[in-house]
This record gives C-alpha cells, sequence and structure tokens, in this order.
C-alpha cells in the first residue's frame, strides 16, 4: 500500500518562490514593465525540458553565483504563472484575462510545458468563445505556425472559413500574416466564390506592399515586380479553374505579369480556348477541387430534420426575441447565425463517443432530435460547448434553452424552456458516456441513441417547462448539432 500527499508537496513547494533566500537563477521577464524573478535551477531542470538546456553549460550565463535569463517576449503577469505552476503545479486561470491565457499558451509551447498545451486549448474554446471570435486575428496570428496547438487553429479557422466576407472586410485582415493567409487560401471549406478571393489577395497585397498607384494600367515593371514579391507564395492557392473565363479576363489578366511563367501558360491554354471543362491531368489536386459553398438562401441550413424558417425561430431564441407569434417567422430573412453542420446520427453514428468527436470544444451549439415513433422534433441550445469528462459534470449559463417544434407543420405549437434562474449552475450535463443532455435529464441524448427507447425528456426540475406531453422516454430517429455561428 502507497499513500500520497501531493497536496502538501505542492504546497511546500510553492512557498520556496516566496522565500527564496537560495535561489540561484535570475529571470528578467518583459521589455519594457519588466520584472526580475528568482528561481531555484534544480527544480526548472526538473520540471522544463527546455529550462534542462538553458541552464546547461553550454547555453548558461553565469552573473556571480547565479544564472541569467532574459524573457523579453513573455509578460510578466503571464511568467508569474507559469513559474507558480513550474514549482506547485497548479496554475490559477480566473487572475488571467483572455489575452494573456493565450499567450500563457504560447509561452507554454515555448518552454515545452507539453502538460499545459492540450488544456489550455480546451480551456479557450470552451469558455472564450465569444472573444475569441472578436480578437480571431490576434488568435491566428499566434497559433497558426504553431503545430502543437492545432486544436485551437483548427477551431479559429472553423469560424472563419464559413463566413469569411465578414473577416476579410474587417480592418484586421489587412493585418493578417502571410502564413495565416497562406492557411485560409489553402482551405477546401473557405466559403466564397474565387473572383472575390482573387479581390482580397489583391487588396492585401497592394497594402501591403504600399503602392501608391492603384490604377494597374498605369504600372510599370516596378510595380509589377513589387506585388509579386508580396503574394508570390499565395498566387499558386488560388483555384483559377474555377472562375467563369469573363471573370477571369476581367480580374486576374490585369495582373497576368505577376503570375509564374508555368503557371500562366496553363492559364492561357485554358482560358483561350472554348472548352469549360477542368483538364485534372495537369492540375494540382488542390487546385483542381471547388471550394465548398454553403448552401444559398433557398436552403441556409443542411438538415434533414429542421427548415431554413425553423431555423430563423431557433435564432431568435437565442437572441431573446419576444416572439408572439412564432408563425410570422417562417419567412424571416436573413438568420443572423450560421448553423454549421457538426454532427449527424444517421451519417456519423449514434455513438456518444462519435458525437463528443466531433462536437466537443466547438463553442455555442443547437441540438436537433426527430423522435422515433411520433416524429416529434426536440433540441436544445447549448451556449457554451460540449466536452467529455468521465465522472458527471453539470456546467452553468443563463442562456441555455430546451424546445418543442411539435411535428414541425405548425410553428405556432412550439414550446420554448429556458434554464431557470435559481438553476443555472445545473444548466449542462456533461459525460463520456453521454449524448447531448441538458439540466437533471430535462433532455438526454443516451450513446447509441437509435437502439431502444432510452432517451429522456422530464419537465420543470431546472428547465422551466416540459416539453414533451408524452411519457418520458423515447426513441432517436434522428438528431443533428450544429455550431451557432454569428454572422
Amino acid at each position: 500500500m502507497s499513500l500520497s500527499f501531493h497536496s502538501r508537496l505542492s504546497e511546500n513547494f510553492g512557498t520556496l518562490l516566496e522565500y527564496a533566500d537560495d535561489s540561484d537563477v535570475i529571470i528578467k521577464v518583459g521589455k519594457h514593465d519588466f520584472k526580475r524573478f528568482q528561481a531555484h535551477s534544480v527544480i526548472l531542470r526538473a520540471r522544463s525540458e527546455y529550462f534542462r538546456a538553458a541552464l546547461s553549460s553550454k547555453w548558461a550565463r553565469i552573473e556571480g553565483t547565479k544564472y541569467v535569463f532574459e524573457k523579453p517576449n513573455i509578460s510578466p503577469i503571464v511568467f508569474e504563472a507559469i513559474l507558480r505552476y513550474i514549482y506547485s503545479g497548479n496554475i490559477m486561470l480566473e487572475k488571467l484575462d483572455d489575452g494573456d491565457i493565450v499567450e500563457l499558451l504560447i509561452a507554454s509551447d515555448e518552454l515545452i510545458l507539453d502538460e499545459l498545451i492540450y488544456p489550455l486549448q480546451d480551456y479557450l474554446i470552451q469558455n472564450n468563445f465569444k472573444w475569441i471570435q472578436d480578437n480571431i486575428l490576434y488568435v491566428l496570428n499566434a497559433v497558426i505556425e504553431r503545430n502543437s496547438c492545432s486544436k485551437l487553429r483548427s477551431h479559429c479557422l472553423s469560424i472563419v472559413c464559413p463566413d469569411p466576407v465578414r473577416f476579410f472586410e474587417s480592418k484586421d485582415f489587412m493585418e493578417l500574416d502571410e502564413t495565416t493567409l497562406i492557411s485560409l487560401l489553402s482551405r477546401d471549406d473557405l466559403c466564397m466564390e474565387e473572383g472575390k478571393i482573387w479581390d482580397y489577395l489583391i487588396k492585401w497585397g497592394l497594402k501591403n506592399t504600399n503602392l501608391k498607384k492603384l490604377d494597374v494600367s498605369k504600372w510599370s515593371s516596378r510595380e509589377f515586380d513589387e506585388l509579386e514579391k508580396t503574394i508570390q507564395r499565395c498566387i499558386p492557392l488560388i483555384r483559377y479553374w474555377q472562375l467563369p473565363p469573363e471573370v477571369f479576363n476581367k480580374k486576374v489578366k490585369p495582373f497576368e505579369k505577376i503570375i509564374p511563367r508555368n503557371l500562366k501558360l496553363r492559364l492561357r491554354q485554358r482560358f483561350l480556348t472554348k472548352s469549360t471543362q477542368i483538364n485534372g491531368g495537369q492540375l494540382e489536386n488542390s487546385l483542381a477541387t471547388p471550394r465548398i459553398i454553403y448552401p444559398t438562401k433557398e436552403r441556409t441550413i443542411d438538415s434533414t430534420i429542421i427548415t431554413h424558417q425553423q431555423a430563423a425561430l431557433i435564432a431568435c431564441w437565442i437572441d431573446r426575441k419576444n416572439v408572439k407569434d412564432p408563425s410570422s417567422h417562417t419567412d424571416m430573412f436573413p438568420v443572423p447565425y450560421h448553423f454549421r453542420l457538426l454532427f449527424r446520427g444517421s451519417r456519423d453514428g449514434f455513438s456518444a463517443k462519435t458525437f463528443h468527436k466531433k462536437c466537443d470544444g466547438q463553442g455555442p451549439t443547437i441540438v436537433v432530435v426527430r423522435v422515433g415513433d411520433s416524429k416529434e422534433l426536440i433540441g436544445g441550445y447549448n451556449p457554451i460547448g460540449w466536452s467529455s469528462p468521465r465522472d458527471v459534470e453539470w456546467q452553468g449559463t443563463r442562456d441555455s434553452f430546451i424546445f418543442s417544434l411539435g411535428d414541425g407543420k405548425e410553428l405556432s405549437k412550439a414550446k420554448l424552456s429556458r434554464i431557470r434562474g435559481d438553476c443555472v449552475n445545473d444548466a449542462i450535463q456533461l459525460q463520456d458516456r453521454l449524448g447531448p443532455s441538458f439540466g437533471f435529464y430535462e433532455l438526454k441524448i443516451t450513446g447509441d441513441a437509435n437502439e431502444g427507447g432510452s432517451s429522456y425528456a422530464s419537465g420543470g426540475l431546472r428547465y422551466e417547462h416540459k416539453i414533451r406531453d408524452k411519457g418520458n422516454y423515447f426513441g432517436v430517429d434522428d438528431y443533428e448539432v450544429f455550431q451557432v455561428i454569428m454572422k
């Protein structure tokens, strides 16, 4: 038998930072408002591969009896959190603002503190979705080249790609790093017509080349050469073969001088002929693949369960709009959100494991369910996001709700049930063996939900009203989960 006393050990080691009389390391952190920290080399070596190398005789700088480091690229508040983690194994995120947590993630990657990297990404995605959306450029530029931050990077790209116009039209777009722009242009799911993508690339190139003449017909070879240098790595990523000839001639041909010779010859061959077929044998796969363009006004939600009109009503509930007559919103357009399909049981399988793989860490989501026998349409809104702890956990929010659309034919019979004010801490139930679950089984979709009638919808405990008049247990014909993205 072994006894563990990790809590006391962590506490005792943490006090070494407060009483650093025998420290042998001085670390100067920050640029202008710098701060000096004292530490112990033996602890730094034991806890960080980075410091193990930095404190070696090959790299270390010694003044008197102490090692001396400078880390100007890390802020004092972030480094203090890292140092406390190194000593105690604890990190207090509530003392850091959102930007500090991103910096903490980047610093953890630099200092090879692998234990922090994945939990910090999960924390940001699950708890700071709106902040990430509002500061997407800062986050993207921070993580785009860091493979260890791939989860947060993918999350950011999943926000931008379904609605790139909103991002490309923002002032942030002109400040985009070249590497980030390349990553965006390489995506199949960058939901924009190729002609518009070309326009934005030229706009970005002109801004970052600082060319004064905007009339390309008056350019000399010098202007073309300067623009080419700025966007030369981006030019091959445009899918020219998706352009109609008239768009190519109007938008691309005036800039023909910046296109590489081999590509230029192939483009001339393509657009000087009457054929509009793509010759796949002459193209790289990435150039031949059309981008994914989201459905148009007639079908703005990729669902086999609910319609655009029903999605519009759900969007009103998300915005807490007072909808006296839901049937009046059947023709409402536009819906202020993209509902991006993450999961469909009939397509992906009904297991809880698959649900969590597809939906964890995706921010706000809508769940819609078609009940097996009655074909009722029910569901819920989770504004926080899903995760998969081993043991049951509850997440608190005041903005979640569950709903029923009845049989879907009469929206006037729709039911809305919001979380009760005294039960906000129990709004969302999380566990790796469960599908999406709201409250204390007010709406619970079990793993393998299509097998039997084990899913459950009770009423009146944590949420205001019961959404089903029939028995509590039900079978699932199909269910879908959508990421909710502000347009």
